[in-house]
């Protein structure tokens, strides 16, 4: 499917959040498994959400592969749970009963996204929303050319950003003579800026390992 010419995509699911199996495990695990990993990491159910996707070139969607391409001045949008009611001024009686959620922003050229094969997908997966950005749905994305991207405390500048679910790691790259650059905004801590050829973001775990860093702070 090839959609030719300016336009954009949404996303929306306003299901409450789940309280069901696997919400249980995960608070099980949590002591032990960095459930959130900041970033694409979404292994939690984030609530209800608004996902917009605009594309200046075109857009296309492969069903034999399980892939997508925006191109030419993508812009991405993400909200869910207790971020999603705030910007939609929606935050009176019982939205302290949403999840934290999240507002996620991305800029780039190009968006190519894999999603994972529905064989491969488990009967829980398979039932999971799919506004929600989560890592069990992506089995890889690419984010190319002048990539911004603003996520819960993270914000960073890169030419290319990578996100591999088998490997769960975010690979984030610079150009020659043009670094990428990350700032990380830790509560109750002064903001820590590096730039660096290249980093590796380790989802699960949350560590950050930069070629050649300078940090700042």
């Amino acid at each position: 499917m090839l959609i030719e010419g300016p336009g954009d995509l949404l996303l929306e699911d306003f299901r409450p959040a789940s309280a069901g199996e696997d919400g249980q495990a995960a608070k099980r695990n949590a002591a032990t498994v960095r459930r959130d990993g900041g970033l694409f990491g979404l292994d939690e159910d984030a609530g209800p959400s608004k996902t917009m996707i605009w594309r200046h070139d075109f857009m296309w969607y492969d069903f034999s592969i399980e892939q997508t391409r925006f191109q030419g001045g993508v812009e991405l949008k993400h909200f869910s749970g207790l971020e999603l009611a705030r910007a939609l001024r929606q935050t009176g009686a019982g939205s302290e009963a949403l999840p934290a959620g999240r507002a996620t922003f991305l800029d780039c050229d190009t968006l190519s996204v894999d999603f994972l094969e529905r064989d491969r997908r488990t009967a829980s997966r398979a039932t999971r929303r799919m506004g929600n950005l989560s890592s069990e749905r992506l089995q890889q994305f690419q984010a190319v050319g002048s990539v911004v991207l603003q996520d819960r405390g993270v914000s960073l500048t890169a030419h290319k950003v990578v996100y591999e679910r088998d490997r769960s790691l975010l690979e984030i790259l610079g150009r020659p003579h043009r670094p990428a650059h990350i700032t990380i905004q830790e509560p109750g801590e002064l903001p820590k800026e590096s730039s660096a050829d290249r980093f590796i973001y380790d989802i699960t775990t949350g560590r950050l390992d930069a070629y050649k860093p300078q940090w700042k702070q």
